[in-house]
């Protein structure tokens, strides 16, 4: 054999031991489904979280593909069935992801807390939530935590108000059947009204916010090995170090990544949300 060769050969063989040893190839082959609470239309998701993924694929070497719902019921359903080996969901589904087959959170937005609103139209004549009582009030879903659950068991246990629910499955729709004068009010999160075009939000009003929770949380299957896991936490706590990658986790919000924890969310449990 000729020594040039023998060489090649050596520096081949210690090449691919450590792209062994370093998981490199194994990686590229692994694939995860990354679920998104649906809190906007489709399109609007897709140009918020795709470059996060893309992102977060270049830091971790795995593929992530963004599973999306059109309604905030079928994400539930397909997150509480098991399906997503990673998700963005609200408090609510973190704590029954937990008890229903082990979901872990990793990281959440350590620069606000949750909380839902209801608006009217701001020209309307409603001036306080008395006069929702027995209206048609607009609701993402019956599910939505902060947009939907806690704003009606608030109404109903603290003042003593019950609406009519009507549910159109995204925030966005919320606010829009409110400008639409089709609802008298609407339920939403301040993060996803500060999203709203200006022509959307300009016409609407706060006129109520709930008592406040730590927001969504990513959190991930049981089935997915702690040290991958465990690079997806990093390398999004990482992210927020850079400036352009901060700005693209701002969209979603998640403007200070700070690591997420279930002990965080159990305060839900004494909401009796189950009751609504």
């Amino acid at each position: 054999m000729r020594p040039s060769l023998f060489r090649i050969l050596v520096l081949f063989s210690v090449w691919f031991s450590l792209t062994l040893a370093n998981g490199l190839p194994a990686r590229a082959e692994i694939t995860y489904k990354f679920g998104v609470v649906p809190q906007f239309e489709p399109r609007k998701l897709a140009a918020i979280w795709l470059p996060v993924l893309d992102e977060l694929s270049k830091r971790t070497g795995f593929h992530f593909t963004m599973v999306g719902s059109s309604e905030i019921p079928h994400f539930e359903t397909a997150y509480l069935e098991g399906e997503y080996d990673f998700a963005y969901v609200n408090p609510r589904h973190a704590i029954q992801g937990a008890e229903n087959f082990g979901s872990i959170p990793l990281v959440r937005d350590g620069s606000r807390t949750l909380a839902g609103i209801l608006v009217v139209k701001k020209d309307g004549p409603v001036q306080n939530i008395k006069a929702l009582d027995g209206q048609v009030v607009a609701f993402p879903a019956p599910n939505a935590l902060a947009a939907s659950l806690v704003i009606r068991a608030e109404l109903m246990r603290l003042h003593g108000i019950v609406v009519k629910p009507l549910y159109v499955y995204t925030h966005s729709s919320a606010y829009l059947n409110v400008v639409l004068g089709r609802t008298i009010a609407g339920g939403g999160v301040l993060t996803t009204f500060e999203k709203q075009k200006p022509g959307i939000q300009n016409q609407l009003r706060i006129i109520y916010t709930t008592k406040a929770m730590p927001p969504h949380p990513i959190t991930a299957h049981p089935r997915v090995p702690l040290a991958h896991i465990k690079m997806v936490t990093e390398a999004i706590l990482d992210m927020s170090k850079d400036a352009t990658m901060a700005k693209l986790l701002e969209g979603i919000p998640l403007r200070q990544p700070v690591p997420a924890f279930l002990s965080e969310y159990n305060m839900i449990k004494g909401w009796e949300l189950d009751k609504l």
